[in-house]
């Protein structure tokens, strides 16, 4: 089974190679500026936290198995 790190460097891969790419499109005095965005969300505070959170709630995320909402139709007989 994958662990975080499997994960953290499969991403990371991909991470690379769109810099990679946005250093030939993007113009040299915003590229800095972009490099340091997506650090940012794939780093510690972005997608790595984001991960670990998932990870230590089992799977699920926050929006998942809170056990809200309607599992029918909403009309009589459950139904459609």
């Amino acid at each position: 089974m994958a662990d975080t790190r499997d994960i953290v460097n499969l991403v990371q891969a991909r991470v690379k190679r769109i810099l990679d790419l946005a250093e030939l499109a993007v113009p040299a005095d915003k590229f800095e500026r972009f490099r340091t965005l997506v650090f940012n969300e794939f780093g510690h505070e972005g997608f790595r936290k984001d991960l670990a959170a998932l990870l230590d709630h089992g799977g699920q995320s926050s929006m998942e198995g809170n056990g809200k909402g309607r599992n029918d139709s909403g009309r009589k007989g459950g139904a459609p």
